[in-house]
């Protein structure tokens, strides 16, 4: 799947959009998309912002994933990449540049991990 920042459709998203329509599809679970507060993934420090105070809002942290947590690591020394554990060592996520792929969630500087209270 391409990636386009504020993309948030099977067509094409960024790495917080795949989290979205990953819970809308896989759980039916609608999660804020966030998308009319940035315009740029360039916007580093915003986008920190708003990972830092979404992850407060019906998440909470976990020591060990499993399909369907949401990963948050660092990028450029913030907070500010996503994506979705599809088991305890590997997650799918979009990133610019490599589009939508799995990977291992080792190979990542881990900010923390978040069950959706809910889920």
């Amino acid at each position: 799947m391409p990636f386009k920042t504020r993309g948030r459709s099977w067509d094409n998203w960024d790495c917080w959009g795949l989290v979205v329509v990953a819970y809308k599809e896989v759980y039916g679970l609608d999660i804020p998309s966030y998308v009319d507060e940035y315009r740029s993934i360039k916007q580093k420090d915003l986008l920190a912002s708003i990972y830092n105070r979404g992850k407060q809002d019906k998440w909470h942290p976990v020591k060990q994933a499993q399909e369907g947590d949401v990963v948050i690591v660092y990028m450029d020394g913030r907070q500010m990449h996503s994506g979705v554990a599809i088991n305890k060592s590997e997650m799918i996520h979009a990133e610019m540049g490599i589009n939508t792929v799995i990977q291992k969630i080792s190979e990542y500087r881990v900010e923390g991990i978040y069950r959706r209270n809910g889920k």
